[in-house]
């Protein structure tokens, strides 16, 4: 896990290095190095933070020079020890303990056709000096970020938005991603970030820009390496084939030569990936960290302990102050860089504020789960279309009495909250309704947001984060099982908790809410809304004169504070007040 900061430019420029370096410090505290070249006309610069995890040695510094080639790298590529010995048989030698080298060994052998080889998150900037061309790839869900902006004839790409942001003349808010943001609560969704001229490089993509040529930009030399949508099928897969490829993708991303833990909320998800990795024997003294809140509904302690009955582990807890939170919040709007939906997002910050403390370098997490195994209550929608569809009324019966039961409150709130999937991608009314909303969650609706979230917070402490359930032969399964694998009996995530039934305590196993890291929201927010009472109002009469968000909500949502009335909608409260802390922090 790194920090990556690369431009082509049409002059000479090295004042900025130490600058980006410092931005970019905390992603790579272990080793930091740059590289400048000139070709042709154009001025190519590299500049990597060093987060050391595999081969922690000098011998993994970047940028790292192969033959002909020279790469920038953050991530991990899982699936390296595989890949060498491949290229071992083939008369590849390494001289590192690293996958850094062997993703250069596997472009040597394979070009652009090695990204669908790797198994694994990153973001690759690689200089191809015979091609005379930049190759530029991104994992597949986009773990690992990239942002990039062209300017002036200039490219430049970074993890992070704060150094692409540096070298724009004037920027701005982008009007679009800030009004659906506050109007209807949608982000991350598509290459827009909320400034304008800043763009994510796609996941599943790579692109090759030729130095040769006069256009630099990036969008017209993309290619899509791998597509989702294609795993979609309705098989009848079984527990026993779960449960091998779940053990290997956590097996895998147990590789480490310095200390790993577990992000651990007490539920299903975290669970799985706690057991299985400490019954697989390669951790000793499993370190796992929670965040908690000890109003109504924010705690799951309960379940912690009951896993640590049969599983042994040591857990470390936090749960901030609201003294502390507004001390600390300027600095979580700087990390995230752009708004975020929830105040979950605090309080994961402080976990992981709380696993840097504790000098654990690399942790597990849940994240994507909910994605590819349908966790979410409002999944219940799609499975009554499909069961519908396909006349299978027990079933749609079934779902209906739980629904009904358990969900009828997150039911209500998801279709008040529901937005259309042609807004983003047309995909008509399939067949399967279930597997194309998940498709929709994994690529606009809520993992591309999470996966922001973790990678921020986690990366401001010097911690790499590690999403097993995102490893791509695990989502092409989960995919590929009948829908009635994912929500049977009224149940979600139906095989995954079938495969770890004999393995975690029941009242994990039938739990039926979802916490995870969950906020008091409506405790915090007003807090927070009160405390910046009279900023939060000249925000909010800035957004009417520029026209940004809903007039007549503005209006409303102007006169309760200014009575300081309460404000019913916690989650369009939050939306404006984290607008308006947004600004402020980046002077947009």
């Amino acid at each position: 896990m790194c920090g990556l900061f690369f431009k082509i430019s049409e002059s000479p420029d090295r004042e900025f290095e130490r600058y980006v370096t410092q931005l970019l410090f905390h992603r790579g505290p272990d080793d930091q190095g740059a590289y400048f070249e000139q070709v042709g006309d154009r001025y190519l610069s590299f500049i990597h933070t060093r987060l050391s995890i595999l081969d922690v040695s000098m011998m993994g510094h970047q940028p790292f020079r192969y033959k002909d080639t020279l790469l920038i790298f953050n991530g991990e590529i899982y699936n390296y020890i595989e890949l060498r010995e491949e290229l071992r048989q083939d008369g590849y030698t390494f001289e590192t303990g690293t996958d850094t080298e062997v993703i250069t060994a596997m472009y040597d052998k394979y070009s652009v056709e090695c990204f669908a080889k790797f198994l694994g998150m990153w973001a690759i900037i690689l200089y191809d000096a015979v091609a005379k061309e930049v190759v530029i790839s991104r994992d597949r869900f986009g773990v690992k970020p990239l942002y990039y902006a062209e300017n002036d004839g200039d490219l430049i790409m970074s993890s992070e938005i704060k150094p692409v942001k540096h070298f724009l003349k004037r920027p701005a808010l982008n009007r679009d991603v800030v009004s659906d943001f506050l109007r209807e609560g949608v982000l991350d969704n598509n290459a827009d970030t909320f400034f304008d001229g800043i763009c994510r490089f796609p996941p599943a993509s790579y692109a090759r820009i030729s130095l040769n040529k006069k256009s630099m930009a990036v969008s017209p030399n993309v290619t899509t390496y791998y597509r989702v949508e294609s795993a979609i099928d309705n098989r009848q897969v079984s527990v026993a084939e779960l449960e091998a490829v779940l053990k290997d993708a956590v097996d895998k991303h147990l590789r480490s030569d310095v200390p790993l833990g577990f992000c651990l909320s007490g539920g299903l998800d975290s669970s799985t990936l706690l057991k299985l990795s400490v019954s697989s024997g390669q951790i000793a003294n499993a370190m796992a960290f929670n965040g908690y809140s000890n109003y109504p509904g924010c705690d799951e302690r309960a379940n912690i302990e009951l896993l640590a009955k049969t599983t042994k582990f040591q857990i470390n807890y936090v749960s901030p102050s609201d003294a502390e939170i507004a001390a600390d919040l300027m600095d979580i709007f700087n990390t995230q860089e752009e708004p975020f939906l929830s105040t979950s997002v605090i309080l994961q910050w402080y976990v992981f504020k709380m696993i840097g403390r504790h000098g654990v370098k690399v942790v597990l997490d849940g994240q994507g789960s909910d994605e590819i195994f349908a966790g979410y209550p409002t999944f219940y929608l799609q499975s009554l279309l499909d069961n519908f569809r396909r006349a299978q009324y027990v079933k749609l019966a079934s779902v209906l009495w739980r629904i009904l039961r358990y969900y009828s409150h997150l039911v209500r709130d998801g279709l008040y909250n529901y937005r259309p999937m042609p807004r983003v991608e047309p995909l008509g009314f399939p067949a399967d309704q279930l597997k194309h909303t998940l498709i929709y969650y994994i690529k606009h609706r809520s993992l591309p947001a999470l996966l922001r979230y973790e990678d921020k917070n986690s990366m401001r402490f010097s911690v790499e984060s590690r999403v097993p359930y995102l490893d791509h032969r695990l989502v092409d399964l989960a995919l590929s099982c009948d829908s009635s694998l994912l929500i049977n009996g009224g149940r979600t995530k139906s095989i995954l908790r079938e495969a770890m039934g004999n393995s975690l305590p029941r009242a994990i196993i039938d739990e039926k809410r979802k916490i995870g890291f969950a906020a008091p929201e409506e405790k915090w927010v007003q807090g927070l809304v009160e405390g910046n009472r009279k900023e939060f109002l000249a925000g909010i009469h800035k957004l009417r004169e520029e026209g940004l968000g809903h007039e007549t909500l503005l209006e409303k949502l102007h006169a309760q504070i200014q009575e300081r009335s309460r404000v019913r909608e916690t989650s369009r409260l939050w939306r404006y007040y984290c607008i308006v802390k947004w600004r402020k922090a980046f002077k947009v």
